[in-house]
């Protein structure tokens, strides 16, 4: 079986799809299909790879070569309104998620957090979707005076900017909404910088 067939054939089994299914989804012939992950087809014709690679989320210099990032969509894992808290949709350590957004992104356990409302204007606007990688997890250096995703010890999830605390081990989190006060006296979980803002509209 060529490598290319193979990872295929194991990102369809990780989706949990049967191949009509598969076939469907990425818009290809299923009898063809079917030879692809057998190994069958040293290369298909046309756009075939790419209809795979975009059908299965995967990145199509990946899936034809194995080199570059595997995926090209994230799992977007909550709901984020002003001040309040934003809304998990699952279990985020397990990267499950609402939805997908597609992004070429190489950083390691990228998220995604779609913004509902205005009230978290003029800086994000609804309809936004923040890309954070939880990779650079509580660095202090890393995460002060930035925005970023954050959840905290005792399980509450923001969107807020992060202050130095009153000692190294906790954080005051600021929100750009003016009728939100600081929350003060935080201990981190974990903690995801706000690097990208795909805005779609």
């Amino acid at each position: 079986m060529s490598d290319w067939s193979t990872r295929l054939a194991q990102r369809i089994k990780a989706l949990g799809w049967k191949l009509p299914e598969a076939a469907k989804r990425c818009d290809v012939d299923y009898h063809s299909l079917k030879k692809y992950v057998k190994g069958g087809v040293e290369q298909p014709r046309g756009d075939t790879l790419a209809k795979l690679a975009r059908g299965t989320g995967i990145n199509l210099q990946w899936l034809r070569d194995g080199t570059g990032p595997e995926y090209s969509r994230i799992p977007v894992v909550g709901y984020a309104s002003g001040g309040e808290e934003w809304l998990p949709a699952d279990d985020v350590s397990e990267s499950a998620g609402l939805s997908t957004v597609d992004f070429d992104f190489s950083a390691a356990d990228p998220i995604a957090i779609r913004v509902r409302g205005m009230s978290m204007a003029p800086v994000y606007r609804a309809g936004d979707v923040l890309i954070c990688s939880r990779k650079r997890g509580i660095d202090r250096a890393d995460i002060l005076r930035r925005d970023c995703v954050v959840r905290t010890t005792d399980g509450r999830c923001y969107i807020k900017q992060v202050l130095p605390g009153e000692n190294d081990s906790t954080f005051r989190l600021r929100s750009y909404d003016p009728h939100y006060a600081d929350i003060d006296g935080v201990n981190l979980d974990w903690a995801a910088p706000v690097l990208w803002i795909r805005r779609d509209h």
